[in-house]
């Protein structure tokens, strides 16, 4: 799958499964403990995908509105959206993300290809 990124004067066209990809997933943890099993149950699934958490926090709003109660917000990075979309696919981490349902509450989860 190819993408044309625009920005002001420069186009660039990529093939978007030969680039990183960030997901960006903002939300508020409701139970600590549950949240801590889903980060433990996950962890071998995400280390084995390549996931790479590259920034995590409360964001700080620098203009416009932030509508999202999200204590939470995470930048991850995947090796490209091909293993993204297998990772989160996959009937393990469809298993896993189980233990999250109650434990936090999900106010958005984006994925974004790299402009490289």
């Amino acid at each position: 799958m190819r993408k044309t990124v625009h920005m002001s004067n420069i186009t660039k066209e990529t093939d978007v499964n030969d680039v990183p990809v960030y997901q960006i997933v903002s939300g508020t943890v409701l139970d600590q403990k549950q949240a801590e099993k889903y980060s433990a149950a996950s962890a071998p699934l995400s280390s084995k995908a390549g996931l790479e958490i590259v920034a995590s926090g409360s964001p700080e709003l620098m203009e416009g509105q932030w509508p999202h109660k999200g204590e939470m917000t995470h930048i991850i990075k995947f090796r490209s959206m091909n293993d993204m979309k297998k990772f989160w696919n996959s009937d393990e981490y469809q298993e896993v993300k189980k233990l999250r349902k109650d434990a936090i509450d999900i106010d958005f989860i984006i994925a974004l290809s790299a402009v490289e």
